[in-house]
């Protein structure tokens, strides 16, 4: 019996993992677009329909997903047919918006071959840039300067070069100037 406290008691004491609380929400590392996600088939929400417990699915999937089991695919609540399914009319819209924000996008990307600084500032500004995705692109980046910083470098020597060396020639054309008047002058 001591043993069974004990381990009540053990038990008690410990705290459970808190889910976060900011999942999908700017700052986080979770992509924006997990709020548009159906659980179930992991694509954008397409006519979304909610459930008694609060989850919001695709209603085709969630329809095929009652066809096999009666509990929710999200927290297994009891979900007794279609007919507890309700739509989703503010999240329809939302997704309709964002599916016309990332055409938008798609489109003016696809218009423009030679990106300028605000196209670039929205690529990266993008939502679903990740932190792998953000270190490669300034890796990247760094490597571009570098390689600008490079060909600059050598322009300018390029440059100084061809300065140095119209110098040259011009003080060499003046030394056979005075040269010439000199042999002038010692002959006379």
């Amino acid at each position: 019996m001591a043993f069974s406290a004990r381990t009540t008691q053990a038990s008690r004491r410990r705290k459970r993992p808190q889910p976060p609380i900011f999942s999908g929400v700017s700052g986080s590392y979770d992509n924006k677009d997990n709020d548009f996600v159906c659980p179930i088939c992991f694509d954008l929400i397409d006519e979304a329909h909610i459930t008694k417990c609060g989850h919001t699915f695709c209603y085709k999937c969630i329809k095929q997903s009652l066809e096999t089991t009666n509990r929710c695919p999200k927290c297994n609540y009891v979900i007794e047919g279609i007919s507890q399914l309700f739509p989703n009319f503010v999240l329809n819209e939302l997704v309709l918006k964002h599916k016309a924000h990332l055409d938008e996008k798609r489109f003016r990307r696809d218009q423009k071959t030679d990106p300028d600084g605000a196209d670039i500032v929205d690529l990266i500004l993008e939502d679903n840039l990740d932190l792998a995705n953000i270190n490669h692109l300034m890796d990247v980046l760094h490597q571009k300067k570098q390689q600008l910083e490079a060909d600059g470098a050598l322009s300018q020597n390029f440059i100084i070069k061809e300065f140095l060396r119209n110098v040259r020639q011009k003080k060499q054309e003046q030394l056979k100037q005075l040269q010439m008047s000199w042999d002038s002058l010692t002959k006379i």
